[in-house]
């Protein structure tokens, strides 16, 4: 890219950007930060961390690995993801990123159906029962 050198004797990062012109990557990444900064702030939006702690969410999501007994590596990876998951989604009433609902929840669900397949322990639900509980409403029988 043009002006990927740095510019001699000045300070650089938003201020290189805007008050020098500079356009090396320092600059321009700090131009880029501003900016979503900026943005964030117009949508009220605070940029906090995870709260530290273990939510409802989290706390489910252990219990369901710890019941999933051993995994190789695939699996210990899945569960560590499925775990960052569930704590985000426990975060997100106090850091007010309500924007990261809708998806995150949807990938935290598909991890964990990932994660029971991949369970030497996970329990398959019996379809019989359900199909026995559908016979009075007209279901007929095998």
């Amino acid at each position: 890219m043009a002006g990927d050198d740095p510019l001699p004797g000045i300070k650089h990062g938003q201020s290189g950007y805007q008050k020098h012109g500079c356009r090396c990557f320092v600059c321009r990444r700090g131009k880029a930060d501003a900016q979503a900064r900026f943005r964030a702030k117009q949508r009220g939006e605070g940029v906090g961390a995870i709260p530290e702690g273990m939510g409802p969410v989290e706390a489910s999501t252990r219990a369901v690995v710890d019941a999933c007994g051993p995994q190789d590596d695939a699996g210990a990876a899945l569960a560590d993801v499925t775990v960052m998951h569930a704590r985000l989604l426990d975060s997100i009433p106090e850091t007010g990123r309500w924007h990261l609902l809708s998806a995150t929840t949807r990938t935290w669900r598909e991890l964990m159906g990932d994660l029971a397949a991949l369970s030497k322990t996970a329990q398959v639900q019996d379809d019989d029962d359900f199909l026995k509980s559908l016979r009075p409403l007209g279901l007929p029988k095998d």
